[in-house]
């Protein structure tokens, strides 16, 4: 399963929901194939889990989740 992205521009603005989720949209087309695939999707998730899980113990509060991501968009 895929989800396509009409291209609009190379940059949003972030202000708009609009903006938002064209910025999502991209820092999760890992690729830059302009879809979604569910593995770039579980790709991420991994990555910002474990940059995230500060102490190791295997769960990531909501306050190591915001200090956590290493990614750039």
């Amino acid at each position: 399963m895929s989800l396509t992205f009409c291209q609009v521009g190379h940059h949003t603005t972030p202000n708009t929901f609009a903006g938002v989720k064209a910025d999502l949209f991209r820092y999760w087309d890992i690729n830059g194939d302009g879809q979604i695939q569910t593995e770039e999707i579980a790709q991420i998730a991994r990555s910002e889990f474990t940059s995230s899980d500060t102490d190791g113990d295997g769960f990531v509060s909501g306050r190591q989740l915001a200090n956590g991501s290493t990614r750039a968009c």
